[in-house]
């Protein structure tokens, strides 16, 4: 295969020469570009939200879970299978159900929050002289 073949004169990037150490000669470095596919299989990396574990019910919740999750432990042959099998995929799921709830949770304040506001503002004209 030659370096020089049309199709890698398009893939290169840059060529220079620098000193060759314990010489007194040059090195060609040629830079090229490599198409490689990207492959990306299932649903990626998942990432806790750490605001899910500010609130002290939040933890608490978990510290049962974690009671009851080290209760089978004693059902896998080792500690990594335990780890891998049940424990990273119920903190998982318990962090999503978390957030759903928190979220539904901040959609209703939020929602009540505008409530008030319209009230206040239908309140204030529909009589204008009562000082809110």
């Amino acid at each position: 295969m030659s370096l020089l073949a049309s199709d890698n004169c398009a893939k290169k990037t840059s060529v220079r020469t620098v000193p060759a150490a314990f010489t007194d000669r040059l090195a060609v470095v040629l830079r090229m570009t490599v198409e490689t596919p990207l492959f990306r299989r299932g649903r990626g990396t998942w990432k806790m939200k750490t605001a899910v574990m500010t609130t002290a019910a939040t933890k608490y919740k978990l510290g049962q879970q974690w009671c009851n999750w080290t209760r089978l432990k004693r059902c896998y042959p080792n500690v990594n299978l335990w780890w891998g099998r049940l424990v990273k995929r119920k903190i998982r799921y318990f962090c999503k159900q978390e957030e759903i709830e928190r979220n539904r949770d901040y959609a209703r304040l939020e929602n009540h929050y505008y409530e008030c506001i319209y009230d206040i503002i239908v309140l204030i004209f529909i009589n204008p002289c009562i000082v809110v």
